[in-house]
């Protein structure tokens, strides 16, 4: 598979679901911002992306072992 130009438009369309404890945590942090869960989870994962921030707090060594 060939990687995108790096001008090319990449879109990924994910469903998830969060439950329990983690539910009420986004739900609560939503209602504080006044947006939807859905948009607090997407604004979170733009800014996780747009900083950089996957391997500080995966804290995984990215993946490899």
């Amino acid at each position: 598979m060939n990687s995108p130009h790096p001008l090319e438009q990449v879109e990924i369309e994910y469903t998830g679901t969060i439950r329990g404890e983690e539910a009420r945590a986004v739900c609560e942090h939503a209602e504080a911002r006044g947006v939807s869960p859905a948009e607090l989870m997407m604004r979170v994962i733009e800014t996780l992306l747009a900083d950089d921030m996957i391997d500080a707090i995966l804290d995984d060594r990215g993946g490899r072992q």
